[in-house]
């Protein structure tokens, strides 16, 4: 009983430390941020390019560090409110995290071990982010309440396509299960493979609704944000893509799915502004 339970506990401390979760998503972030990057030189008529930062692909990094350096943050305890936007805050950079290490990917420990877990949960999980991101704008007030309302709606708008496109690939899924681990069956008749298609296409439009800006006001409004888009990515690519029953493979594959994801959900969320640091670091 004792050995089943430490067991238990260090698949959970695998899958929410290092893979898929927290390391999993730092790695993903930091290609993905740097990926973007390398698109908009590419894109950028020279004239407008600015010279390359150094240590360009660890920025994310330095300015993490340079944010929880700071002094008598805005989300200190004596302030008020204080208290109350710092659970908001920490609850932004857990949910994305968890939602990470319940993915049903390719060599996670916990579903080696037998855990299940439904359709929904996820989701669920993914939808935090964003909500505590608009409860901390409400807080703040005046024009700040205008944004936080605005960002209610983007995930109100996402809602129903993600909704959608889960329902229909579990529908027809071989053993219509709700369950997330059913969700991964390569498809084996047509029909599957045309709804995992749409709804790829309806996911790559619809995720990026529940994406939030960086802000450099915190860390932990810094990375909150940049784990929401790494799960995003990766719960896009463990929905849409047929992993290969070999792990290295199934690896590779994930991992340049979730940097696609990634780079293209940047790309339609930010648009012309896509790789400028304020807005996409």
């Amino acid at each position: 009983m004792l050995g089943e339970t430490l067991t238990t506990l260090q698949n959970w401390a695998v899958a929410l430390l290092l893979y898929p979760g927290l390391l999993f998503a730092f790695v993903l972030f930091l290609a993905g941020e740097r990926f973007a990057g390398l698109l908009r030189g590419i894109f950028t008529p020279r004239v407008y390019r600015l010279p390359a930062a150094r240590h360009a692909a660890l920025q994310p990094v330095y300015d993490l560090v340079k944010l929880a350096g700071r002094q008598g943050s805005q989300f200190g305890g004596a302030e008020p409110g204080g208290a109350a936007r710092g659970v908001l805050v920490s609850a932004g950079m857990a949910a994305p995290v968890l939602a990470l290490s319940l993915l049903p990917l390719p060599g996670n420990p916990l579903y080696a071990g037998g855990a299940a877990f439904g359709v929904i949960v996820v989701p669920v999980l993914l939808a935090v982010q964003p909500l505590t991101s608009s409860a901390l704008r409400l807080l703040e007030g005046g024009a700040a309440s205008l944004e936080g309302a605005g960002r209610v709606h983007r995930l109100v708008v996402g809602l129903p396509a993600i909704l959608l496109a889960i329902a229909a690939l579990a529908e027809v899924s071989g053993g219509h299960s709700l369950l997330l681990s059913s969700l991964l069956a390569a498809p084996e008749i047509a029909p599957q493979t045309l709804v995992r298609l749409l709804a790829g296409a309806v996911l790559l439009f619809a995720l990026p609704w529940w994406a939030s800006n960086v802000e450099r006001s915190a860390a932990g409004l810094y990375v909150g944000p940049l784990l929401q888009r790494a799960a995003l990515a990766a719960f896009w690519a463990a929905l849409v893509l047929p992993m290969p029953g070999e792990l290295p493979w199934a690896l590779v594959l994930l991992l340049g799915g979730s940097l696609l994801a990634y780079v293209v959900m940047l790309w339609l969320t930010y648009g012309t502004r896509l790789g400028r640091r304020t807005e996409s670091l």
